[in-house]
């Protein structure tokens, strides 16, 4: 057995693979804490993510944050040391992207902040200083826009419709602006309605989304059809500003029937419209079907 104050015999392939971990160690890539403490770790910019949709999601996927796997009132440390999200459907300003395929019900990473690819709908040419946001319940691509968005995008293949891009998630500034918007039902009790809206400033081609009117000013002046200006916020909100008075009204080109769908505030909205514009927002149609 080797004594104190013997010569060092160690092996030259030896000796390179403790400089390897060394040096393995120094960069980050190797943790000699205990099992216990390695869950405290976590990166500020992934997480985990349960995929709560009922369907398999693939790599690159936008998926919206729901619920906390783990809520404090089920273990309070547990839901301290691992933040996990359910997936929801994706909506503006509330999104990762997946940094690998999962199927229902499994668990994965999703990177929430930082560079990230991802599938990009272009819909019309516009300047390369852009900005990307998800469109409510697209799990497949981000909308690019020229003036509001929760990413950045560094770099896209280019032309227009879907292409892969590299986005910057959460780097980016935002303030309110006006959009005209067209109105795709009347309004509901709550003073919701669906509309089609355009950015003024970016002349953004058309989403389709719920114009809100919290203290029923409009619900007398403008229904099916008519148009108005309104504010989009950071949050991707559109409230109602500015309408004409007196407009005509409109005939729908295709049926009517009820269409249920969610409120900005996950409330239960229903509001007449079409099949297709129901489709688009996204919401379930019933011809003929009313929301008394």
């Amino acid at each position: 057995m080797p004594q104190r104050g013997d010569p060092l015999s160690i092996s030259a392939r030896d000796w390179t693979d403790m400089q390897r971990v060394v040096e393995k160690f120094r960069n980050g890539g190797v943790s000699f804490q205990a099992d216990a403490l390695q869950s405290t770790y976590r990166s500020p910019a992934i997480i985990k993510v349960l995929n709560d949709t009922g369907d398999p999601l693939e790599h690159c996927a936008i998926v919206g944050l729901g619920e906390p796997v783990i809520l404090p009132s089920d273990n309070e440390m547990e839901f301290i040391r691992n933040i996990a999200f359910r997936i929801v459907p994706p909506q503006p300003g509330r999104w990762g992207v997946l940094q690998s395929p999962v199927a229902a019900g499994e668990i994965t990473t999703a990177i929430v902040s930082g560079v990230a690819a991802c599938k990009l709908n272009v819909l019309s040419a516009i300047s390369p200083n852009t900005l990307a946001d998800a469109v409510d319940a697209n799990f497949t691509e981000l909308q690019i826009s020229d003036s509001i968005g929760n990413a950045q995008v560094l770099w896209r293949a280019g032309g227009t419709g879907s292409q892969w891009a590299i986005v910057r998630i959460g780097n980016t500034t935002c303030s309110e602006r006006l959009e005209k918007f067209v109105m795709l039902s009347d309004w509901s009790d709550d003073g919701l309605a669906m509309a089609r809206f355009t950015l003024i400033e970016a002349a953004v081609s058309d989403m389709v989304g719920i114009v809100e009117d919290p203290l029923g000013i409009f619900a007398d002046q403008i229904g099916y059809g008519n148009s108005g200006l309104a504010t989009r916020t950071c949050s991707g909100r559109h409230f109602v500003i500015q309408a004409a008075c007196d407009q005509d009204d409109v005939t729908p080109s295709a049926p009517l029937g009820s269409c249920s769908y969610s409120g900005p505030d996950e409330n239960p909205v229903c509001s007449i419209t079409t099949e297709a514009d129901c489709a688009a927002i996204p919401g379930t149609w019933t011809l003929g079907g009313s929301c008394s």
